[in-house]
This record gives C-alpha cells, sequence and structure tokens, in this order.
C-alpha cells in the first residue's frame, strides 16, 4: 500500500508541479472520503469486527469512533447467541417511541446513529456484541498509508482531476476524472473478487425459540 506521501509525489511528478503540494494534500484527503462513502460499496478493508460491552440496564452503546454504519451485529451471552436487527432510524423510532420506559429485555432491534448503537429495550442483564462496523478513515500525516490497497490509482487519478480543475485546466481534469470513474469501477470489481464471501459476525448459534428457551447446536450435535 502506498502512504499520503508517496501518492502525493506520483501526483507531483505527472503535473511537475511542486508549488501544489499543499492542493494535493486536500485532494488526497477528499479523494478518500469520497472513495469510503462510495454508494454502491463498502470496502473490506474498512469492515472490522469489533466486541462490545454492554451492561444490564443499558439502552445504548457508543461504536468505535468513526463508525459509519454496521453491517451486522449479534448479541452474546454465555452459549448464547442471536442476531440483531438494525432498522433505519425513522422506522426504529416509529415502533419504539419510549424505549428509556420499556420493560427490560433481550432486545431484538437496534439502530445506528452519531457512533452509537441504539436498542429496542434496556438490557436484562450483561452482553457482549459482536459487530462488524464500517469505519471511516482519514490520513494522519504523510506516513499513513491508504487503508484501500485496491483503489491506490484511483485516488491518484481523483488528485490528479483535482489539481488540474484547480489550476483551471479544465480539458486534462476531464481526462483524470474520466479515469478516475473507471478506476473506481475497476477496484470494487476487485475488491468484490478478492472479499470471496460476505463476512459475518460469527458468534455461537443459539437461536431464541422463545422468551425463556434458547437451544445451541454443534457440528457434534448433529445427526451423523
Amino acid at each position: 500500500m502506498s502512504t499520503r506521501g508517496e501518492l502525493r509525489t506520483r501526483v507531483v511528478s505527472i503535473t511537475k508541479r511542486t508549488d501544489k503540494t499543499t492542493v494535493i494534500d486536500t485532494a488526497l484527503d477528499m479523494g478518500l472520503e469520497e472513495i469510503s462513502l462510495h454508494p454502491n460499496h463498502d470496502w473490506r478493508q474498512l469492515v472490522s469486527e469489533q466486541t462490545l460491552s454492554a451492561s444490564d440496564g443499558d439502552s445504548s452503546e457508543p461504536l468505535p469512533t468513526g463508525t459509519h454504519h454496521v453491517k451486522e451485529a449479534r448479541f452474546i451471552n454465555g452459549l448464547q447467541s442471536y442476531k440483531i436487527q438494525l432498522l433505519p432510524k425513522t422506522q426504529f423510532l416509529r415502533w419504539f417511541p419510549n424505549v428509556e420506559d420499556a420493560q427490560a429485555l433481550r432486545p431484538l432491534y437496534a439502530y445506528v446513529d452519531n457512533s452509537t448503537m441504539y436498542f429496542s429495550a434496556p438490557l436484562t442483564d450483561d452482553f457482549d456484541i459482536r459487530a462488524l462496523c464500517y469505519i471511516l478513515p482519514s490520513f494522519t500525516d504523510d506516513d499513513t498509508e491508504m487503508p484501500i490497497s485496491v483503489a491506490n490509482n484511483a485516488l491518484t487519478f481523483f488528485a490528479l482531476g483535482f489539481v488540474y480543475d484547480s489550476m483551471e485546466m479544465y480539458s486534462a481534469a476531464s481526462i483524470w476524472n474520466r479515469r478516475y470513474a473507471t478506476a473506481i469501477t475497476a477496484a470494487m470489481l476487485t475488491d468484490v473478487s478478492v472479499a470471496g464471501t460476505e463476512p459475518v459476525a460469527e458468534g455461537f448459534h443459539g437461536m431464541p425459540k422463545d422468551d425463556a428457551e434458547w437451544t445451541l447446536w454443534t457440528p457434534e450435535s448433529l445427526p451423523t
């Protein structure tokens, strides 16, 4: 993977403009944000499995800084495990308008907002939460590596289009913007190919039959 400093050097070598390093850094920062927030793709390198500890009585749980959304989450309590159904905020608030006054139970629903997961009721016990969090990255300095390795070229082309546009060289900017569009599509296809399968927040496979009864299967318990 290339660092921000190495990517800037690539852009300078093409533009021959050593006086535009500040503009290039801005372009790289903005490009990383745009690529990370691409509406049609979650980059596998930005998905991180996190284990969160929620306590009895909690109705919400903070997520890692920079979490944009959660792809999957499971409550884990000893040998018990079940998947949380993540709802859009507006739907959640229609279904559960008074969470704080709700009876404590094992919540089946949650929503995510501002790096916090909100449950449909206060918890009845201490739980671990196994969550697949999509965490937005940023460049903190020139030694920070590009976190989406398959999109190095796409970010370089984005920065070139940005710099040429800032210099009012619109024809050159248009060329690099088209190359960026092609490169980002190729990067997404490569990312899917490398990933192979969707990540899953694996836990135990106990599934709730009702509020009081739980079952747990293991490979050894299956019929032979």
